[in-house]
């Protein structure tokens, strides 16, 4: 997110105010930074599993570890979700109230593509949260 909010202002302060009208280029960076995010969320996955792996390798004398989710598991990560949901239902609504108050279309998408972003955070500390706390 902070990279996406990095290149877009580099090229506002490059190209000037036209840029804010040009949905072209904001629905293309907005595009181009899903797929990045992605690939990110991918790598750091598979560099987090091995890294389990290996650990659980280490520590595997010591305790078996079932291969399946319990309830518990189950019910965090439906709190999670629906942590997530609220905030992205919430970014909605505040891009819909930017475009009534006659804000540009480019304040909406930016509105929503920030809120997609930090509802997935939140969600995934959340869900941290709730494991810690034991919920």
């Amino acid at each position: 997110l902070s990279a996406y909010w990095i290149y877009v202002l580099q090229r506002y302060h490059k190209v000037g105010a036209g840029l804010a009208q040009n949905l072209k280029f904001w629905g293309g960076t907005i595009l181009v930074f899903i797929v990045i995010s992605i690939l990110v969320r991918i790598v750091l996955e598979i560099v987090l599993n091995v890294i389990n792996a290996a650990v659980g390798a280490v520590n595997e004398r010591e305790m078996e570890e079932p291969g399946f989710a319990d309830e518990r598991d189950k019910h965090i990560e439906l709190k999670g979700e629906r942590i997530s949901y609220v905030f992205v239902g919430v970014g909605f609504l505040l891009s819909m109230l930017a475009l009534v108050l006659g804000y540009p279309a480019y304040v909406m998408i930016n509105l929503q593509f920030t809120s997609f972003f930090v509802a997935d955070l939140i969600g995934n500390f959340s869900q941290l949260y709730y494991y810690q706390k034991g919920a």
